[in-house]
């Protein structure tokens, strides 16, 4: 990557209590790369997206228990700057689902053997599209962020299991040369969807994260955030939502409580040239993994 010294860190943050921020353990889990992607399987092991110095690509590997020396599961994922690949998920049986960059167009499927532990040879699941991010429900239902030609723009669409025929379920997130795409997406356990918009550099398009609630069908939109160029976003069980977010000087990691109101600001992260803190995990509401993106000068933060 340009010979630069990767010198991202990796966090797990643990907080004491849900809603009120009494004490923090912040510890590293990894540092020394550039991470793309995060998602968590139903045993709660952690699986990153990050860049391999040795082969030039990226590449998805496994932390079991969100902890120690992690597998590699797939390796050679490629990316040309600001183009990465941003989309990880991990359905109930295991499979991981990888969305990679724009240069590969298409979303990958790593199928898990639960019987001996490994997976098998990686295929893939969707292509032709622009994918930006991936997601999947309690019922292995896979979600993508893809560009939509005909509008040119950016649309929520969901796969049935093992179904490659999606449905649109919402066009319009914003989308053009310069932009950063819309790299978030959460699915809560009654169907409702949470996603970032793109972004610019304010002039036109400041960023926003969203709302589409089922019981409407998803044509009902809340916005919860908007101008703060939220990068990332991710649900714990008990409802609140954590948004990488800007607040005026740099990225910082914000909670929402129930997934609404004032944010309440839990970490400061990084902010580099085109390079955000793409990647959030919560486990619950005392124990949330995410990347702390990069600044400028390739700093680290333990």
């Amino acid at each position: 990557m340009n010979q630069k010294w990767m010198r991202i860190a990796l966090f797990m943050l643990l907080l004491i209590t849900p809603f009120c921020l009494l004490a923090q353990t912040f510890t590293t889990i990894e540092s020394g790369r550039y991470y793309t992607a995060m998602a968590k399987d139903a045993a709660n092991n952690i699986y990153v997206t990050r860049y391999d110095q040795g082969s030039d690509r990226y590449q998805v590997v496994k932390y079991i228990n969100g902890t120690g020396v992690p597998q590699v599961l797939y390796g050679g994922l490629q990316y040309l700057h600001p183009d990465y690949p941003w989309g990880l998920a991990v359905t109930g049986n295991g499979d991981v689902y990888i969305a990679a960059s724009n240069l590969e167009n298409r979303v990958i499927r790593l199928p898990y053997n639960s019987g001996s532990g490994t997976y098998g040879t990686a295929a893939t699941f969707l292509s032709g599209k622009y994918y930006s991010q991936i997601a999947t429900d309690a019922s292995n239902n896979i979600y993508t962020l893809e560009y939509a030609s005909a509008t040119d723009n950016y649309a929520i669409v969901r796969y049935p299991a093992g179904s490659t025929a999606g449905t649109q379920l919402y066009q319009g997130l914003a989308t053009d040369p310069g932009y950063q795409y819309p790299t978030g997406l959460a699915i809560a356990p009654n169907g409702d969807i949470y996603v970032t918009d793109g972004f610019d550099d304010g002039t036109s398009a400041p960023g926003a994260v969203y709302r589409f609630t089922a019981a409407s069908g998803y044509t009902s939109r809340t916005t919860l955030s908007s101008g703060r160029f939220s990068s990332a976003l991710a649900l714990d069980p008990q409802g609140n939502l954590y948004v990488s977010e800007y607040d005026g000087t740099t990225y910082v990691l914000n909670r929402y409580n129930g997934a609404t109101g004032t944010p309440v600001k839990l970490r400061n992260l990084l902010l580099g040239s085109g390079f955000y803190p793409w990647g959030i995990v919560a486990l619950n509401s005392q124990n949330i993994y995410f990347d702390t993106g990069c600044d400028a000068s390739g700093g680290v933060i333990v």
